[in-house]
Order: structure tokens, then sequence, then C-alpha cells
């Protein structure tokens, strides 16, 4: 617990740099605001004491009017005080998200690829992306009012000492086990907050299973909705059941803390009144005192409860510190960047690789060459490396031995935007971006976000040129169903947005790994077919362990177990009669329509 509360501090610092890093001086300003509001109570209780015994002792006019002016003028100076913090946390937040998003952003950019296929790693982002910045200022702020908590306390304690050092050890006494028990209290919450956060988060996911269009579908084919249902009301019941049983343990420890704070006024009011008889205090003295005791409880309440805030969002700062710690992949600078031939020749030098972690090669000693507006296919079946191929040639990894060469430049030593002008990718995995549809294809060549006709050639030569006099909006209409006024396109049409992304990139190289997977044989090779057509002055890299690609290639590379076995043409490789000529044999019947009879 100890080294769990250092380690929160530490944090707390840490928030406190990083604010200060991009908003000095509204950060300052706040920390003044909070402390000198924290000073206001003590203040207030002080100059009531005054204005009391003003008026009780000798009615000095001049006194009750000074003393009285003086408690006005402290109240609104709090309730002043309390606007203006929130104002300068306004602009603190929108300047210090403006300053720390993009650095963010960027961090996500350069870390390196294999942290995204790492799964610890993985968790890690994905706590991450849900908003460091509100976790950073909401440690920031808790930090503070624990702070400013102390200081109103200390004073109050001050105020109480001066008034009987019984009253002042009576208080503190007493407000040890209320802490501790209110500390047990929130404890217990934030515990159950964190182990509730698995099944709620499963709930949520079969709950979401019936909203979800493609999911519903087959809910309702296999009459799966009750054993669904009984599922989400079991993780109910449980969540409840949790939360019965901690509310009783946080109300118990409660009411602990009450009687605790319950037996401390009546033995404040019993020391202050037997003071008050012997004249040891004034009536002053005594009636704002009592007027303190009134918010102490709560105060320390509020303490506690800030306390436990601050435990549990500070160990969230650990993660952004472990994401900035995240190793970055080096992308060279431009203006040392060498000029490579464009189009540009690829050149696989005796490459070999193996992932990260990993102690087995997943390339072994791989070498070829592809010219410029060259078609090439890499066949083979799943997980023979072709994927592994196109990773190393993107940049996402390092060869662990061999070179890469690209227009004669190592590979390692091309910058990001160079390798965007070179090579544009069409993933298996292609995403829909629920935004509007001219963002959907310009994304492949964000320049021309706004040349209609180069985005309609796009969309043509993937085969979906209707939809923009489809909608009313154009170019200008949402895709999918965050949107009110979004419409959902097909899988095939999402397809072919991707497709359309990667015709608009000017690029010297598509790469297309397994892009039509989702597709039947006989729709693949058509579409394939279609590529050819378009492609005709650039080069083109298929990666497939399907074989509809391998026609329209001028070279094939036949892949297995990480290493190239056989290399030629569609022809010369089925004379060769080798692992291309068997894998074809068994494929071909794919690509010939004609009834099937059973």
């Amino acid at each position: 617990m100890q080294s769990e509360s250092v380690q929160a501090i530490k944090n707390g610092i840490y928030s406190f740099q990083t604010i200060t890093r991009y908003v000095p001086g509204w950060t300052f300003c706040y920390v003044f605001l909070t402390a000198i509001s924290a000073l206001i109570s003590p203040v207030q209780i002080y100059v009531l004491e005054n204005l009391v015994d003003s008026v009780v002792s000798a009615w000095n006019v001049q006194h009750i009017f000074w003393w009285g002016t003086l408690l006005i003028a402290v109240i609104l100076l709090r309730s002043g005080f309390s606007f203006v913090k929130g104002l300068v946390m306004t602009m603190l937040t929108r300047d210090f998200r403006r300053g720390q998003i993009p650095v963010t952003l960027r961090k996500f950019r350069q870390i390196e690829y294999a942290c995204f296929e790492n799964s610890s790693k993985q968790d890690l982002l994905n706590k991450i992306s849900e908003n460091p910045q509100s976790e950073i200022l909401s440690v920031f702020v808790q930090m503070l009012s624990i702070i400013s908590a102390v200081i109103s306390t200390a004073g109050v304690e001050l105020l109480l000492f001066r008034a009987s050092f019984l009253l002042g050890i009576v208080s503190i006494v007493t407000m040890l086990p209320m802490f501790l028990l209110e500390g047990k209290a929130a404890n217990k919450e934030t515990k159950l907050r964190w182990t509730m956060t698995t099944d709620i988060r499963k709930r949520y996911y079969l709950q979401q299973l019936f909203v979800d269009k493609d999911a519903l579908q087959e809910i309702k084919l296999f009459d799966a909705k009750d054993l669904l249902i009984d599922r989400s009301e079991a993780l109910t019941k449980k969540i409840n059941t949790e939360m019965k049983d901690t509310l009783k343990q946080v109300i118990r420890l409660s009411s602990g803390s009450s009687m605790a704070a319950f037996i401390f006024t009546g033995a404040a009011l019993f020391v202050l009144s037997f003071a008050l008889l012997k004249g040891n205090i004034t009536f002053g003295v005594f009636v704002s005192l009592v007027t303190a005791l009134t918010s102490f409880y709560g105060t320390i309440r509020g303490t506690v409860g800030a306390v436990a805030t601050f435990l549990r969002l500070s160990a969230k700062i650990k993660y952004y510190q472990d994401f900035l710690a995240l190793p970055e992949r080096m992308d060279p600078l431009h203006g040392d960047e060498k000029e490579t031939a464009d189009p540009a020749t690829i050149q696989f030098d005796h490459v070999s690789f193996r992932y990260p972690g990993s102690e087995k090669d997943v390339l072994h000693d791989v070498s070829f060459t592809i010219f410029p507006e060259q078609r090439i296919a890499f066949v083979g079946q799943n997980g023979a490396g072709k994927t592994t191929i196109i990773k190393l040639l993107l940049g996402l990894y390092v060869p662990t031995r061999g070179k890469i060469y690209i227009g004669g430049m190592d590979s390692t030593e091309l910058s990001d935007e160079k390798r965007q002008k070179l090579f544009s990718v069409i993933f298996q995995d292609y995403q829909n971006y629920e935004l509007t549809l001219r963002e959907n294809i310009a994304f492949g060549n964000i320049e021309k976000l706004r040349c209609d006709d180069a985005l309609f050639k796009a969309m043509k030569d993937a085969g979906i040129e209707d939809l923009p006099t489809k909608y009313d909006q154009g170019f200008d209409q949402h895709l999918g169903r965050i949107f009110e006024d979004g419409v959902n396109l097909s899988g095939g049409q999402w397809q072919r947005a991707a497709l359309a992304r990667a015709y608009l990139a000017d690029a010297s190289f598509i790469i297309m790994d397994e892009p039509t997977a989702a597709l039947d044989p006989i729709a693949e090779s058509e579409m394939y077919t279609q590529f050819a057509a378009i492609l005709k002055n650039r080069g083109a890299i298929m990666i497939s362990h399907r074989l509809a690609s391998a026609k329209m290639a001028e070279k094939i590379f036949v892949m297995e177990n990480g290493r190239i076995t056989e290399e030629g043409c569609h022809d010369e490789l089925l004379k060769k009669g080798g692992a291309y000529a068997e894998m074809w044999e068994k494929q071909s019947s794919w690509y010939t329509e004609r009834k099937m009879t059973v």
C-alpha cells in the first residue's frame, strides 16, 4: 500500500509537470487560485468570530461594520474564486488538449508496428486510446483538491487548538478513525468498479449483438437469442450481487465513520461549552467553531473521496508513461534522403526475418527482383510468408538479416512520404470509414479530396461510379450508421470503395494482399481481370493462396515455409510440374463456371 501511495504521488507530480510543460501560465494560475480558496475557510471562521464578539461585547458600530463588511467580502471572494477557477480550468483544458493531443497522435504514428501485434502492448494501446489527456487532467485536479482540503483542515485545526488544546487533540483522535473507515469504504468501491469492469464489458458485448445487423441475422437463424439473453441476465445478476454485497460493507464502514463524527461533534460541543462557561473562549469563538464543525465532517469525507479517486486515476498515468516509452521506428529526415528512381526497382537481397520475441525465422534467405511496371504474384499456402514480405516492403518491420533495396537505396533510409508515393495497398481486412463518400475514397490521396473528377474516375475503375449520383448529397453523403443521414453500403460496395482508394493513389506499385478473399473464386478471377485492365502503367504485387491472380502476373513466386521454391510465369510453372502445378490442378475447377450436380 505504501509503495502504491508513493507511486501515486510520483504520478501526480508527473501529471503536474506534463500540464505545466504545455500550459504553464494557466497551470500556475489554477494552483494559486486553489491555494487561496483553501485559506478562505479558516479566514472566514476567524472573521465570523470577531464579528460575533463585536456584536456581543461592546456594540462597537465601527467594529461591527468593519468585520461585517469583511465577512461579506470573504463570502463574495469565495464565490468569485470558484467562478474564476472554473474559467481557468476551461482554458487550461482547452490549451492542454490542443498541445498534447498532437503529441499522442504522433506517438501512435511512430510506434514500431510490432507493438500492434503484441497482445500486452495492444492492451496498453487500447487503454491509452480512450483519453489520456482527461486522465492527466483528472489526476492533477484531484491532487490539488487533496492539497486544498488538507490546507483547509489544517487551518480549522489551528483554530481548534487556539480555542482549546484538548479540543484539538480530540479532533485529531476522532478524525483518524473517520479517515480510515471512509478510506476503506472508498477502497472497496474502487475495487468493485475495477472487478466489475470485465463483466460489464461482457454484458455490453452481448447486448450489442442484438443491435448489430449481421450478428442479429445469425442469432435469429440459429435461435440463439435465449442463450444470449440468459448469459446477459446471469452477468447482470452477478454484477447486482457484487454491488449489493459491497454496498452493505460500505454502509457499515460509513456508519462507523458517522458514529465517530457524532462522538467528535458531541465532545467538541461539550468542550466548547465548558470553555465558554469558564470564560476561556469568547462567544464569537464558540459560534464560529460550532459553525465550522457542521462542515468539518463533510470536508474529511470529501478528502477521503479525493484520495481514493486520486489513487485510482493515478494508476492510469503509469499506462501513459509506458505508452510514451514504447519503441519508435526511425523515419529518415527528408533533407538527408537520397532520391530514388521513380518508378523504382525492388530488390530483396538474401532477406531473412523473424518476428520480435520469436525464435524461429518466418523468411529464410529470400532473394528476388521486381522491375518497374511489372506484375508479380506471390502464391502459397497460409503461413508461407507472403504477407510478411509485404510488411517488410512497407517498412513495418526491418529484416533480421539481408537487405531490401528500392531504386538502389536501402529501404531503411526511405522516408514514409517517399514510401507512400511508391506503394498503395489493398488489404484483406480493409477499413470501412464511417465518414463521407468523398473522404472514404480520398484517403488514398488526400491531396485530391476536392478533385471530384479524380474521385469519380477511381470509383469508376472500382465499379461504384453510381454511388455519387445515387444519393442527394453526392460525394458528401455520409456512410455507415454513426450519422443520422448515413447510408450503409453492402459488403461488396465497401470492398470496392477500398479498391477505389488504392486506384486514387499515384503510386508506382499497387499491392493487393488477398483483397478478394471474401469473394467466390469466379468473382475473384473476374476482379483480377479488371485489375489487369486498370493497372496498365503501374506495377502490381499480388498476394494470394488462391491462383486467380497468377495467370495475369508476368512472374510468379511460389512460397513454402518462408522460402521461394519456384519462380516463373504461369505456363512455365505448369510445365515444371512442381508445387504450383499441383496447386493449379486442385484449384482450376474453381474458376470454371459449370453446373454442379449432387
